[in-house]
């Protein structure tokens, strides 16, 4: 009789038996051993009959067949032949009695019938699973096989694994493939986990239950940690996708290396030298390896936060032996960011410390070829400022988006010791070369400086207390530098004739670098000196013929309309003009624990608007009050962690109404801050929503990593962005109203979705990401994403970003 008429009876019958007269398979009822019904031959003697018996579930399968679900489950007791069973369930999910689900690794005692099924000796026509925690059974391991010996009756259903293996055909079709330890081949099968093997691949292992099937044993894989290959760091490293992920991400592997370093949650491994020859392996527990160490590892590829690794547990690091840990890969400090050296041990030479404290243990070195970031993870270390060093190594380690050089301990960090009076005569001729090299227009340029702000000041022009006082420091600093230029020319005579040339070269070099500070003032200070002075010049001249024509005075006959005998004075001659120079200043907030100012960084943002604007940018840790933004122009506000106070949000509403610019950005719905964000701009028709926008059709390789396109280039804040424009965007959407204009839109393909997954926003509409409003004098430009200004994924986001920030920027100051 066909199965489906068996069932089809039984369903009938019990619908016919009261439901009190059906009891449940107890755990104490006879139970028959697994190996028994196996019967340890071809078929059961069993068959047909209904028993109880108990096991571990060693594997759940979910299958389709004739486009319908089917479901069953692999039980076993202890390691060894005989000892496995499938048990079929049909068309419904593996549950007790009480309807729990049935999970791999529960002890569970089953009642049904035992069937032949097409060679498969299965217990079907379930009645009872029952938990069989009172039933002493014996937890199963894999039985290590021989891939020629796997196809045989005694391991049906039974839990093995095959080492060492070879794809000899990656697709026998339906899911299968075959491999082969040289002992002969076995097939794989998809029933609980599908994997897509390359021919000619090396296979560490492959674990699973057994199966029969149209003819065929075959071992059936439960999951990824299940098909293991066998790949070099080398491999697993280098081959990448194009965000840079490893294409073995969420695959099994087995790999070998020398242990290079340690940390309390895992270690460093590395096999030979050069690119792409080091790795990190997770443990989430303290390491029982040392350096040195040669160790087997087998775990799954993981990319945590763009940092490949290897995550696994102790009892998968199995140590070789040991070996030498290999030599550092000398690199220029410029080099060292990049992702084939991620994992390895490597060292930079003679540089110097350009930034002593980047926060959170990290600070910055450079050899001149580019800067690299140094971190504590395993040495905690504090350098000097501008300190010098022979080397420094360590293993290179990536995260909050940038590659940093993680040193190990003390031996790795060699400071340089210079002697003065061996190396004073080298520098003084080095100071020597710099100075004429780089301070040869100083002169020039200061007697530049001193005549353009005589005639602003002959004009009547007033400074700002700021500009007044880096005014009054260039003159003072300029003095200085003369003073000590002067000495160092005295010195230098008498080290001529005495070789003792220390005292010239300290003069020299103080000569040297504050002569470079002042150079830099004065080079940020004149642009905005001549650019008034230019002003004046052309407001004198518009006075000077708006006179004339009062006064009557024509062409070729100047003198008319003033007394012959009268002489005009200075005041007559120059036109009072009331002209306030000021610089203007950016306050970006830093006091609301904001993430993409403190771990992602902005440097590339602050560098646009010091050298690109030529303003000057603050990055404030202070409570926001209207005393400290009303000094400022511009204020940025990132999506915050922290809330801000019920003063603040009023400070920052009393700045914008009294003429100050916002410039206030938003995150995806998982942080973003809605409740402070919107009680700052809500007010004024701009709302951030708690959504995130997508996009399936254009985007760097995520729906939730969309490009965005669509400009309102008729407002003045779009004019730097290129009609044909693209932008890399991660955030949420806005929603406008009353003045509030739109300035970016997302792409017809996009939509935005919720926290639930709900679409809250459909293709076609365009959602709109960044908005402006004014308020009287004071502006506010909003923009759904905080890591569009940062310097996330090597500054793309900023970099694509930047047209729009630098047009808002200018309109927001009123320099549009």
């Amino acid at each position: 009789m066909k199965r489906w008429s068996i069932v089809l009876i039984a369903l009938l019958v019990l619908s016919i038996v009261p439901a009190w007269a059906i009891k449940p398979v107890q755990a104490q009822e006879t139970i028959i051993p697994i190996p028994e019904i196996q019967g340890y031959g071809d078929s059961s003697p069993y068959d047909g009959q209904v028993v109880t018996t108990a096991g571990i579930v060693t594997g759940i399968a979910h299958w389709t067949s004739h486009g319908k679900d089917r479901y069953g489950f692999f039980i076993q007791n202890g390691t060894g032949a005989w000892r496995g069973i499938f048990v079929y369930t049909y068309n419904q999910m593996p549950k007790y009695n009480d309807g729990t689900p049935v999970s791999v690794g529960d002890k569970v005692a089953v009642t049904g019938k035992v069937l032949e099924s097409n060679g498969l000796t299965e217990i079907g026509y379930v009645s009872s699973i029952v938990k069989a925690d009172g039933i002493v059974l014996e937890t199963p391991k894999p039985v290590v096989l021989k891939s020629g010996d796997v196809a045989q009756e005694q391991w049906e259903s039974v839990l093995v694994e095959v080492r060492d293996v070879r794809v000899t055909d990656p697709d026998l079709g339906y899911g299968e493939w075959e491999v082969d330890d040289g002992t002969g081949p076995v097939r794989v099968d998809d029933l609980m986990y599908g994997y897509t093997p390359e021919a000619d691949q090396n296979l560490a292992y492959v674990i699973g239950v057994v199966y029969y099937s149209y003819g065929n044993f075959k071992i059936e894989p439960r999951d990824a940690e299940d098909v293991v290959l066998n790949l070099s760091i080398h491999e697993i490293q280098s081959n990448t996708t194009d965000e840079g992920a490893s294409i073995y991400e969420d695959k099994g592997v087995a790999t070998e290396g020398v242990v290079t370093a340690t940390d309390s949650r895992g270690f460093f491994i590395q096999n030979g030298t050069g690119p792409w020859s080091g790795i990190y392996v997770y443990l989430g527990t303290s390491p029982k390896v040392s350096r040195g160490d040669y160790v087997r590892i087998v775990g799954t590829v993981d990319e945590y936060f763009g940092m490949t690794e290897i995550k696994t547990d102790s009892e998968n690091v199995v140590i070789l032996g040991t070996a030498d840990v290999p030599a550092p890969v000398v690199l220029p400090t410029g080099n060292v960011s990049q992702e084939k050296w991620e994992g390895v041990l490597v060292e930079v030479r003679d540089v110097r410390v350009t930034d002593p404290d980047l926060g959170h243990g990290e600070w910055e070195v450079d050899d001149g070829s580019g800067p690299v970031r140094i971190d504590d993870k395993l040495y905690d270390y504090s350098p000097g400022h501008r300190s010098k060093y022979v080397y420094i190594r360590g293993i290179v380690w990536y995260s909050y988006g940038s590659f940093k050089i993680e040193p190990r301990d003390k031996k790795d960090i060699e400071a340089y010791r210079p002697n003065p009076n061996t190396i004073s005569y080298g520098l003084t001729m080095y100071y020597s070369v710099q100075y004429d090299s780089r301070l040869s227009d100083l002169e020039s340029l200061y007697e530049n400086f001193t005549s353009t702000v005589s005639e602003l000041v002959s004009y009547g022009v007033s400074f700002d207390s700021d500009v007044a006082d880096k005014i009054n420091w260039v003159n003072d600093s300029m003095s200085e530098v003369m003073e000590e230029y002067s000495l160092y020319e005295q010195f230098k005579n008498r080290a001529d004739k005495t070789g003792f040339y220390l005292p010239a070269m300290i003069h020299l070099r103080k000569a040297l670098f504050l002569g470079e500070d002042v150079k830099e003032e004065i080079q940020f200070l004149l642009p905005h000196l001549q650019r008034a002075l230019e002003e004046i010049k052309a407001a004198q001249q518009a006075q000077e013929q708006e006179n004339e024509t009062e006064t009557g005075t024509i062409p070729g006959n100047e003198t008319e309309g003033v007394p012959t005998n009268t002489t005009q004075n200075a005041s007559q001659q120059t036109p009072a003009i009331n002209i306030t120079i000021t610089i203007p200043r950016v306050l970006i907030d830093a006091s609301h624990g904001q993430y993409y100012v403190e771990q992602t960084g902005i440097s590339y943002l602050v560098d646009k608007i010091e050298n690109e604007l030529g303003w000057e940018a603050d990055i404030g840790s202070e409570p926001l009050t209207f005393d400290l933004l009303k000094d400022y122009d511009v204020v940025i506000i990132l999506d915050p962690k922290t809330n801000f106070g019920e003063s603040e949000v009023e400070a920052l509403h009393q700045y914008v109404e009294n003429g100050g610019g916002l410039l206030i950005a938003g995150e995806w719905y998982r942080y973003l801050n809605t409740e402070d964000l919107n009680a700052i701009v809500g007010d004024y028709g701009i709302t951030f929503n708690a959504d995130e926008l997508m996009d399936d059709d254009h985007n760097s390789g995520r729906p939730y990593y969309p490009f965005v396109g669509i400009y309102n280039k008729a407002h003045p804040v779009m004019k730097f962005v290129p009609d044909d424009w693209t932008m890399y965007y991660n955030g949420d959407t806005l929603t406008i109203s009353g003045n509030a204009v739109w300035l970016i839109k997302g792409y017809d393909t996009s939509y935005s979705v919720d926290a639930d997954g709900n679409v809250v926003r459909i293709k076609g509409t365009n959602p709109v990401i960044a908005a402006a409003v004014d308020i009287g004098t004071g502006r506010i430009v909003a923009y759904g994403s905080s890591k569009a200004l940062s310097d996330s994924y090597n500054f793309k986001y900023i970099k694509s970003n930047w047209p729009f920030i630098k047009g808002a920027l200018l309109w927001l100051a009123h320099q549009e």
